[in-house]
This record gives C-alpha cells, structure tokens and sequence, in this order.
C-alpha cells in the first residue's frame, strides 16, 4: 500500500515538472498572468492605526502600492497603510513585466475608508468617566472600543479604565447626547439641561470626529445635526482634556440645530487650539456658551456664516482669558443678542474682529467685548441706519479699560438705548467719535461715556430741535474728569449747549448740557 502511494506521488511530481517546463518554455514568448491576488479589497481604518495589505503573486518582480490621495492615507513598499485625515482614497497595487517576459504586468485596486470616531488618548493611566446627567436617558447605547475590545454604556455613569497610550474610540446611533426637560431636583421638579458628559480623570488628548455620537451609519458622511441640544456639554468641565499633538477634533456639520454646541466645552481649560466650524445654516442658540472660561485658547476658529440667528454666538468666548487673535465676522445683517458677550471678558484681547454689518437687531453687540481690559483697537462700526436694533451696542465696549480711541460711529438714524453705555467706563478713552446724528430718540446716549475719565475731546452734531426725553441721560457723567480741558464740538446752528452740573438729561429737547469743566466750541 505505502509503494503504491510513493509511486503515485512521484509520478505527479514529475508530470507537474514537466508540465512547468513546458509552460515556462512556452512564455518566452506568451507570458502568463502574474496571479496578483489580494487576501481583501478594502479597509477601514482610524487614524492612529495602521494596517497592511497583503497580496501576493507568482511574478519575480516586487509588488508595487500607490495612494490615489495621499493626504488621505500613505503606503509604503511594503502595503502598510498610515491613515492622515478622513476620507477615502484607492491604493493601486501592481507588479510590472519581468525582463524575462515570463509574467505579463498586473494590476489590482484596494479601497481605503478612513474613519476616526471621537477618540480620547490616555497620556496617563486612569480613568474617563461617562455619566449621564439630571436623568439624562438615551434611545440607544454608547459604544466604546480599547483595542479590538468593545463595549455598550447604556444609560449607566460608567468608569472606564485606561493605560497611558489606549485610545477610547466613542460611536452611538443615537441622534442627540442632551434634551432639555423635568428633573426631580431636592427643592421639586423643574425643567434643565438633561445631557451626557464626557469627562477625562486623567490626562487624555481628543481628537477624530464627534458625529461619530450622533449618526447610525457612516458618521463621515453626516454634516447635519438634527436636534436640538445634541452636544450640549459634552465636555463640560474636562479640564484634563487636550489638544491632540497630530490629529484635530472635527466638529464637521453645516446644518446645526438650537443649542447643539451649547456649553460643549465649558471650562475645559486644557484646550489651546479650538476645532474648526465651518456651518454655514445656523440656529437660536447653536453656540450658546460654548467654549466659556476656556482659558488656553489662544484663537477663534473662522466662523463664515453669513445669515445669523437669534442668539447664536451669544458668550460663545467669554472668559477666554488667553484669545489673542479672533477672524472677521461676515454677516451684513444681524439678529437679535447674535454677538451679546460673544467676547467678554477676553482679557487678552486688544483688538476687535472686522464687523461689516450694516443692519442692525436688537442688542445685537450687546456686551460684545466687555471686560477686555487689553482691547486698545476697535474696527469701524459702518452701520448708518440703526433702525430696528434697539440697543443694539448696548454696553459694547464696557469697562474696556486700554482703549484709547472709539471707533468710528458714522450712524445717522438711531435706535432707542442703540448707544446705551457703549463706553462706560473706559478710563484711557481719550478721543470719543463724532455723532452725525441730527435727530435722536428716547435713551440713545444714555450713559455713552459715563465714567470715561480721560475723555478729552467729543464731537455732537445733532440739530437743536433734534433732543429727545432722556436722549442724553448722564451720558457725560463723571466723563473727562482727568483730562486737560477737555473740548465738546456741537454744530454750529446749535447754540443751546450750555456748562451744567445737572446731567441727568430730563429735561431734554429745553436744555443741552456738558459738564462745567468741559469747554464748549463750534
């Protein structure tokens, strides 16, 4: 039995040698397939990790791989493929003819996804809690993988162990992280912020793409948010999270939703780069609050909406004590509170972004930058209809303590309380702004350079039939105090301005007052 086997074996062996021989002979002239074969077609990776692709063929030339993007991913000679940025991109992997032209070239395609879910690298042992706050309930769990290891959070505050250098990678079907509605507080029910938060124990960097949480598919593919409230305080108060040394944090939607961002990044002081925002359709509130007191930002990212929506930017960064450097913002035309306090309290801020807006809403500017105690530059406001925007500069510049020069206010038609205490308070103003106002209206300078100490000079040109009741209401209060003879301009058809200690204003149109130590010129 063995010898028969023994004999068979080799006579197969020589038959597939002579065969071989045969054929090698034969492609001399007619080369034969390379038999390029790939173990799979496709991969979908994350950044931070690598992966291979293995092929293999019979042809004695190396096997060859190119990335049809490389800012997409990279792959080297040997098929390791390093993921850059999300997207998606074909490697062609290929063998050329060998100088015997026993093997005809080949040719083959493999398909790369690039896909980072919202990702937290532990830079130390410890912990990332995920706690699900005032009662906040989800539809379905949240998923998070160490490694090759998953597992479901659902609706439980759960602790997660990490070693320095695993990567918490977050995804969800779900399509919000918060609502808004009852919770059974001690003192009784009311109504709050119910939200899921995210919140680093130990040092970790994020980064990959936070949609990840809030879309049940191809989360790279989704750049709407739906509802409202979807990430709202996320982050709050991680002050052990950071920046990422390689990879960003993308926040990639277009299309928001009422208060989607809402307080997201409250407190997280860690942070010194903020992710980019390119949504061009904004909603009430979208980033309400969202990176208050986040006190390592050094720059605002571009925002390039151009159509505004009620309280959209409303203290978006205030208490960003380290912005230093913020990008014009486009809107012609404003709504209601949409920079209220946008920046205030940038304590390192000594200029304002451009803002070319020419119709107004009310409050607007409301507080905008007050409190930037470094502001010394502010851009032109061109708006010369304020109508519609009562209050509209409300308190703008308040207590800006180093500005020296008001911006120009080339404004001809007001707006009750437009001007309400622009100025006050800031002691280094030396030069106030023309008023080109013939007519004014109910409360439009109340308190507009009220406390400005240093007010040396001020230019009014309204017409002497053009007061109205409270117009000027202790606008020049306790104004120009320290100043050398400080000079007020009216036109010269108005001739009623008279040196007062009385600067209430109540009186107004009847009686025009400047403070007596002020000097009164054509």
């Amino acid at each position: 039995m063995k010898k028969t086997m023994l004999s068979g074996a080799l006579l197969l062996s020589a038959l597939m040698m002579m065969t071989g021989c045969e054929q090698l002979m034969s492609n001399l002239d007619n080369p034969v397939s390379p038999y390029l074969e790939l173990q799979s077609s496709a991969t979908v990776i994350a950044l931070g990790e690598t992966d291979t692709i293995k092929a293999s063929t019979i042809s004695t030339m190396p096997i060859q791989y190119a990335s049809s993007d490389e800012s997409v991913v990279k792959v080297d000679e040997n098929g390791i493929l390093t993921p850059v940025a999300d997207g998606d991109a074909t490697i062609t992997v290929k063998v050329d003819q060998d100088p015997s032209k026993a093997y005809q070239p080949g040719e083959t395609k493999f398909e790369v996804k690039v896909r980072t879910p919202l990702t937290l690298e532990a830079l130390e042992d410890g912990q990332i809690n995920v706690s699900f706050v005032y009662g906040a309930t989800l539809d379905k769990p949240i998923y998070y993988t160490i490694g090759k290891e998953k597992k479901a959070i659902d609706n439980e505050d759960t602790e997660i162990e990490v070693k320095k250098g695993d990567r918490v990678k977050f995804e969800s079907a779900n399509d919000h992280m918060a609502d808004y509605g009852p919770y059974k507080f001690s003192y009784g029910t009311y109504n709050t912020y119910r939200y899921v938060n995210i919140l680093p124990q130990t040092k970790s960097a994020v980064y990959g793409n936070v949609m990840s949480l809030i879309t049940d598919g191809d989360f790279h593919a989704n750049t709407t948010i739906t509802q409202p409230y979807a990430f709202y305080s996320l982050f709050g108060n991680a002050k052990m999270m950071v920046n990422h040394e390689t990879y960003k944090l993308r926040l990639p939607a277009i299309t928001l939703s009422n208060y989607c961002y809402g307080e997201m990044f409250r407190y997280c002081s860690g942070l010194t780069e903020a992710p980019e925002l390119p949504a061009t359709d904004l909603k009430p509130s979208c980033y309400y609050y969202m990176f208050f007191g986040c006190s390592g930002l050094t720059e605002s990212p571009v925002l390039p909406a151009t159509e505004l929506a009620f309280r959209c930017y409303y203290s978006m960064f205030q208490k960003c004590t380290s912005l230093t450097k913020v990008h014009k913002l486009p809107a012609m035309t404003l709504k209601s509170y949409c920079y209220a306090y946008m920046f205030q309290e940038c304590t390192a801020l000594t200029q304002t972004p451009e803002l070319p807006a020419t119709e107004m809403a009310n409050s607007c500017y409301d507080h905008m930058f007050a409190n930037c105690t470094a502001l010394t530059k502010a851009h032109k406001l061109p708006a010369t209809d304020l109508s519609g925007g009562e209050g509209c500069y409300w308190g703008m510049f308040r207590k800006c303590i180093a500005l020296t020069q008001a911006p120009e206010l080339p404004a001809t038609t007001l707006e009750r309380y437009c001007y309400y205490g622009m100025f006050e308070g800031c002691t280094a103003l030396t030069e106030g702004p023309v008023l080109p106002a013939k007519q004014l209206v109910m409360d439009c300078y109340m308190r507009m350079f009220y406390d400005c100490i240093n007010l040396k000079s001020l230019t009014c040109l309204v017409a002497p039939t053009g007061g109205a009741y409270e117009s000027m209401s202790r606008w020049l209060y306790n104004a120009g105090t320290n100043a050398d003879s400080p000079q007020f301009k009216h036109a010269p058809e108005h001739t009623s301005w008279v040196n007062s200690d009385n600067l209430q204003g109540y009186q107004y149109p009847d009686q025009w007052n400047v403070p007596n130590y002020w000097k009164i010129v054509d």
